[in-house]
């Protein structure tokens, strides 16, 4: 979605919502920059461009641009975590509170694509900080897991998370986002049978 010009003149708004206006736009139009061109093509110039503010604006905002994309990527992962965990009825057996927190994952990143695309794709050119903070985030994804099924070992996890991240890339890539959640009976496949030898492998050792 673009990113609307304040209203000039007069417009009733405090300093503070102004700001806070202009920080928005401007996380919008860096997740959208960077989803059309890629992190390393997007500059300063194309985000306030899109946003419709100056440059001495985004820099009293942000220190440069790697900090703009930071800001925006949380703003992302912050949207991907709540649908995910908003759809996961604790009632539910493990199967279905799986089927629901892919679905909904899915469902995420078609309803955001550009805040998805710098979190799932552009993140691995935005140089080492950001690749760092992406490793702390997934490892959050952990939690998920291992309520599902008691002690997902790392090799396991790294292969789930690899596997589920490269579906998605694949379908953002290709431009499916409109019906991502095609794939979702596919992701279950990828993430069921290994959760449930662990907990066919629990409730034998018990």
């Amino acid at each position: 979605m673009e990113s609307d010009p304040l209203p000039t003149g007069r417009h009733g708004l405090t300093p503070e919502e102004v700001r806070e206006d202009q920080r928005r736009r401007l996380l919008s139009a860096t997740a959208l920059c960077m989803a059309d061109k890629g992190y390393a093509a997007t500059s300063v110039a194309d985000v306030i461009k899109r946003a419709g503010v100056s440059r001495k604006t985004f820099y009293e905002i942000f220190a440069d641009k790697a900090d703009a994309f930071s800001a925006a990527y949380e703003v992302g992962v912050a949207s991907l975590m709540k649908d995910v965990s908003a759809a996961i009825e604790p009632d539910g057996s493990w199967h279905d509170r799986l089927v629901w927190g892919l679905t909904a994952l899915a469902e995420s990143v078609a309803r955001s694509p550009a805040f998805a695309t710098i979190c799932i794709m552009e993140v691995w050119a935005a140089g080492d900080a950001a690749r760092r903070r992406h490793f702390e985030v997934v490892a959050g994804f952990r939690t998920f897991l291992d309520e599902l099924a008691e002690e997902v070992s790392e090799p396991l996890f790294s292969g789930i998370v690899g596997a589920l991240s490269t579906m998605l890339y694949h379908e953002i890539e290709e431009g499916r986002l409109e019906h991502l959640t095609e794939i979702v009976p596919d992701m279950v496949a990828v993430v069921a049978p290994p959760l449930e030898a662990i907990r066919a492998r629990t409730n034998a050792q018990d």
